[in-house]
């Protein structure tokens, strides 16, 4: 599950029984091309945080959705 794995320390994804990725969810997910390459969903808490850093909210990395809407909840 994509969503769990965006909230873990660290993920591996494998491709054909090889590593095709390892690292920080954060860092591994940021990879678009390979990630759609291994016809993987982005996660919804990256889509989020994406978004709402495109229009100015200081969202920090491998938050859980809940965590995401605090801080967006706080700056109001």
């Amino acid at each position: 599950d994509v969503e769990e794995a965006y909230t873990s320390d660290k993920i591996f994804v494998l491709n054909h029984g090889e590593i095709a990725l390892q690292g920080k969810p954060s860092e591994v997910f940021e990879n678009k091309e390979i990630v759609d390459s291994l016809n993987l969903k982005q996660p919804l808490a990256i889509l989020l945080t994406q978004g709402l850093r495109n229009v100015g909210y200081d969202i920090p990395d491998n938050l859980s959705i809940s965590e995401i809407g605090e801080i967006v909840c706080q700056s109001k």
